[in-house]
């Protein structure tokens, strides 16, 4: 098992090591937001202090501590992801041969380890992207919990080893991404309590609490209010408290329903042969893996690459017949099967991103098109980089086929056409940009430049410090979810022509119309952006 771990590992990760770059092919958005706080981690702020996001540090450290070694970004978030994956390492081992058999213990080191050191956003694309790391990292350290927890141990007398196993794990998931946590840490207290592992859950428990003193003695009390806070700001938001597909269609869409029913049948048949806890942590932990697949962004069905080893490590030993005259020995084994047949295009597909890093062709760019050179070896293609496409409504009132309300009665036009967005008296086009997104942030960046000042930018991202001479706003969010961080240390507030998202700008300018204590005057219209300097309220200050 050993050996077989090792060998993976080298397989998935030196198609990136030998590479002394990063090669960005999708979701260049993404890879700026992880960009801008890891940069700002390594000036020195302090995350959910001095910036707002509800991703916890762990995602960001182990690139932080390569870069502070004097790597480049790229290296250093290489070098990042393969020590997440090495330090994993034991503890994949470990539960592979003390909680599962010879077939099953393989695919879930396999599966685990594929995760870990995954480069694709999701399950069905192999596009490399720095996007979503922390989600794959935290699905592979979930799959390490849920077995300590599920699984029946094979090797008697390993409760503390197991408890420190778990234990590390679930505080990793807490201060990697809430969600996870939040998800299965109830599943994992009722199965081991079930199970009578009282040593294991006590064990991990401490754990836990040394790992959160840690936490608190490096950052204060201070660190865990800004991260309740940042998880409650994106709770709450308007735009972003469901990413994606609603709860029905991750249950019964084509796309899922496979796993749902392998899963729901894999818990069942496992409840009859007698494996009681474990069948109803299996069923539990459906509406545990659609929670967390659901505050996904790409709503990736990752946890399905699990089920073959659970399925395959409870299967009976012996004939075992349910009330229906089945074999469940027989039942179990055609579910896992099934499993390994849905597991393995996704397997296979995400392993491919590293053929595609080494076969990557064409010309590339550094993602910042030079501005820092922490940033040289992130690359992406000339074509991603400077073909500038969006999508723009042509049916507004005023756009190139906005007398098509004629053919409409007032119900239709309210519920077809959206009026343009209109602020400070003056309308904004339905522009959203869905491909160039570094060419025209930096376009706008340069020309920002002009101002001379710090900038509250009415968009979801706002990098634009990354590509020219524009200072940085303290306090804003490297990716904004509808909220006004940072606006107390701007001078202007910079409205975008054509945003990233125009959903997330009206939310913004509709706080700004909300909100007292300031009056903004337009002082600059350019084809490309709006700007209104700030003037504070005597009794507000800045």
């Amino acid at each position: 098992m050993a050996i077989f771990l090792a060998v993976l590992l080298i397989v998935l990760m030196a198609p990136f090591v030998l590479a002394q770059k990063l090669f960005v092919m999708v979701y260049e958005g993404d890879a700026l937001h992880t960009i801008e706080i890891v940069l700002r981690l390594v000036e020195g702020e302090r995350q959910h202090i001095d910036f707002q996001t509800p991703i916890g540090i762990l995602s960001f450290l182990p690139a932080v501590f390569f870069m502070q070694l004097g790597l480049p970004f790229g290296a250093a978030f290489i070098y990042g992801h393969l020590m997440i994956a090495l330090l994993a390492l034991p503890a994949i081992w470990w539960v592979a041969i003390s909680r599962f058999g010879r077939f099953s213990g393989y695919w879930f080191a396999a599966a685990t380890l594929v995760i870990l050191t995954s480069w694709s956003a999701g399950i069905d694309q192999a596009s490399v992207t720095l996007a979503l790391h922390y989600n794959r990292w935290a699905w592979g350290l979930s799959f390490i919990a849920i077995a300590v927890a599920v699984m029946p141990p094979r090797i008697e007398g390993t409760a503390r080893i197991d408890g420190l196993i778990l234990g590390v794990m679930m505080a990793s998931l807490a201060l990697i991404k809430m969600t996870y946590f939040v998800a299965f840490a109830p599943i994992v207290f009722l199965a081991l309590l079930a199970q009578g592992q009282l040593r294991i859950l006590g064990s991990a428990i401490i754990v836990g609490f040394v790992i959160a003193a840690v936490a608190t003695l490096l950052g204060g009390l201070e660190f865990w209010r800004g991260y309740y806070a940042d998880l409650q700001w994106v709770r709450q938001s308007e735009v972003r408290n469901a990413p994606g597909f609603p709860i029905p269609e991750l249950i019964v869409g084509a796309q899922y329903l496979g796993g749902t029913l392998l899963a729901l049948a894999g818990g069942l048949f496992v409840r009859q042969s007698g494996r009681f806890v474990q069948g109803y942590s299996l069923i539990l932990l459906i509406p545990a893996f659609i929670f967390v697949t659901y505050q996904n962004f790409g709503n990736a069905p990752i946890w399905v690459l699990l089920l073959p080893a659970l399925y395959f490590g409870l299967r009976p030993d012996e004939e075992k017949r349910n009330g229906a005259g089945w074999d469940l020995r027989d039942a179990i084994g055609f579910v896992g099967a099934a499993a390994v047949a849905l597991s393995i295009p996704h397997l296979t597909n995400i392993v491919m991103t590293g053929l595609r890093h080494v076969g990557a062709t064409g010309e590339t760019v550094s993602i910042d098109f030079g501005a820092n050179p922490v940033l040289r070896d992130v690359r992406v293609s000339e074509l991603r980089a400077f073909d500038i496409t969006a999508i723009q409504t042509l049916a507004a009132p005023g756009a190139l086929f906005g007398k098509v309300s004629e053919f409409m009665d007032k119900e239709q036009t309210a519920r077809v056409i959206s009026e343009p967005v209109a602020f400070m008296g003056l309308d904004l086009p339905q522009c959203n940009l869905t491909k160039g997104l570094v060419a025209a942030t930096a376009v706008l960046a340069k020309e920002l430049e002009t101002l001379l000042a710090p900038l509250f930018v009415t968009d979801i991202v706002a990098q634009h410090w990354i590509f020219a001479d524009v200072p940085r706003l303290q306090g804003s969010a490297p990716w904004n979810y509808g909220s006004l961080s940072g606006i107390e240390n701007a001078e202007y507030v910079v409205v975008p022509t054509c945003a990233r998202s125009d959903e997330y700008r009206k939310t913004i300018l509709e706080k700004i119309e909300n909100t007292s204590g300031f009056r903004l005057s337009l002082t600059h219209d350019t084809p490309h952006f709006r700007a209104y300097s700030i003037a504070w309220d005597e009794d507000e200050g800045n």
